[in-house]
Order: structure tokens, then C-alpha cells, then sequence
């Protein structure tokens, strides 16, 4: 009888210790899994790492393009603001020079009308110094 039940605690033994290695088993293939998800996961942050590396690469590529054309843009108003204060400038000046040349073609022509009367008096005059003298 103490046969019996050392070999039926024997079996059960025997029954624990495959079910053990079996729960080991299963445990070391569930900790291979983890262990390779873990190894995918750093490899994809590394994938990830570079990638970002090279958007914030791009992005100040494009922050240093937006910063060239907003100087290159501002460049060009005050260039345009200057072009307008000069063209307004030319145009005053352009208004003055017509005025003046209005003024100066009055008094030419007011100048050509006292020549002329003076023409026309010294005519008169030496007309009758000419009744004088004959």
C-alpha cells in the first residue's frame, strides 16, 4: 500500500512536473515574444528618431526659406515706398518746371509786346525826325 501511493504520488509528481516545464515553457516563449516586440519597438523609435531628425531638418530649411523671402519681401516695399516717393517728387518737380515754362512764355510774349510797340514808337519817332530833316 505505501508502494501504491508512493507511485501514485510518483505519477502526480511526474504529472506536475510536465505541467510545470509545460507553464515554463509557455512563460520563456511568452518572454521570447516580449523580448522581440521590445527589440521591434527600439528598432522602429530608432526609424522613428531618424525621421524625425529629418522633418526637423526640413522644417528649418523652411523656417530660413520663409525668413529670406519676409526680408526679401520687405526689401521690395521699401524699395517700392522709395520709387513712390521719388515718382511723386519727379511729378512735383515736373508741375514747377510747367508752371515756370508757362511763366516765362507770358513774359516772352509780354516782352515780344513792348519790343514791338517800342518798334512801332521808333518808327513813328524817326518818321518824324525824317520831317525834320528833309
Amino acid at each position: 500500500m505505501v508502494a501504491d501511493e508512493v507511485r501514485s504520488l510518483a505519477s502526480r509528481t511526474s504529472g506536475s512536473t510536465s505541467e510545470i516545464t509545460k507553464m515554463v515553457t509557455e512563460i520563456q516563449n511568452d518572454a521570447n515574444t516580449a523580448n522581440d516586440s521590445m527589440a521591434a519597438s527600439v528598432e522602429q523609435m530608432g526609424v522613428l528618431a531618424t525621421q524625425t531628425e529629418e522633418v526637423e531638418s526640413l522644417l528649418s530649411s523652411i523656417i530660413e526659406n520663409v525668413t529670406s523671402v519676409n526680408t526679401q519681401i520687405s526689401q521690395i516695399a521699401t524699395a517700392a515706398e522709395q520709387q513712390t516717393t521719388a515718382t511723386s517728387e519727379i511729378s512735383t518737380n515736373m508741375q514747377s518746371i510747367t508752371n515756370e515754362s508757362q511763366n516765362l512764355t507770358e513774359n516772352v510774349r509780354a516782352a515780344q509786346g513792348t519790343v514791338n510797340s517800342s518798334v512801332d514808337n521808333l518808327n513813328s519817332l524817326k518818321a518824324m525826325v525824317d520831317r525834320f530833316i528833309v
